[in-house]
């Protein structure tokens, strides 16, 4: 306001702005037709408006497309061989990674033991008794739904397997942190191990590729265009060349 009376003493404007009116009728707001625009339902099909529940709205989202097709690409009947083998499906599969909780729960408590942190005789115990087929898993996923731990379930339902001197010593001074990414460090060990492995063979299917297929013409390529010839066996040689980088990184 100061500044707007200052600029009207030396230009002489006026003190104020002049103010605009408001329109408040919808007909002037909206452009012709808006109103008639503005009553119409949201049943048609069109961008920006809510689906209807059925065909092609939110009800079909996710709708199964037949057996065995997954959401993951790593279950689908369709594509999962593109993805996963067997290998690297035993090590991150649900019955796999439970076993190897336990697993690590009994070295927490073979260290602790060693330590004197707990009594003697937990660890083995655990190595007793630790074991996926000897868990209740319809029990334990039941109360992981109730609780909504991720953790809390198993260890109720391991502390039900063992002798009762040993079960407050379960999960003793750990959190769930502690157990899934220690597992998260064993799977990637163990996964990286599967797939250098594969890396090696497929390596060496090239190089054999390569040396076959030395003498084989064929058209190099450039921005996917054709180019200057080349032989299939130099094709080969350049795959295998990729995939030793990749095992040495």
């Amino acid at each position: 306001m100061v500044l707007r009376r200052y600029a009207a003493e030396r230009l002489n404007l006026p003190a104020q702005a002049p103010r605009r009116s408001h329109r408040t009728v919808l007909g002037e707001v909206l452009p012709d037709r808006g109103i008639d625009r503005c009553r119409r339902g949201t049943s048609r099909r069109s961008l920006g408006r809510i689906a209807r529940a059925g065909q092609g709205g939110p009800s079909g989202i996710g709708t199964v497309l037949g057996a065995d097709v997954g959401t993951r690409l790593t279950e689908s009947a369709l594509y999962r061989h593109a993805w996963t083998t067997p290998a690297l499906d035993a090590v991150f599969g649900e019955s796999h990674r439970l076993q190897s909780w336990l697993d690590i729960l009994t070295a927490l408590a073979q260290a602790q033991e060693d330590f004197g942190l707990v009594p003697s005789g937990v660890a083995d115990e655990l190595r007793v008794h630790a074991r996926v087929e000897d868990l209740d898993l319809e029990a334990i996923a039941e109360e992981t739904r109730r609780t909504s731990h991720s953790t809390l379930g198993l260890i109720h339902g391991l502390q039900r397997v063992l002798p009762e001197h040993a079960r407050e010593y379960v999960y003793f001074g750990a959190t769930v942190q502690d157990l899934t990414d220690t597992w998260f460090g064993i799977a990637m060990r163990d996964s990286t191990t599967i797939i250098r492995a594969d890396l090696v063979r497929v390596e060496l299917a090239c190089i054999q590729l390569a040396l076959a297929h030395r003498d084989s013409p064929m058209a190099g390529r450039t921005h996917g265009q054709p180019g200057t010839p080349i032989t299939f066996g130099f094709k080969a040689a350049t795959w295998a060349d990729e995939i030793s980088r990749a095992i040495d990184r």
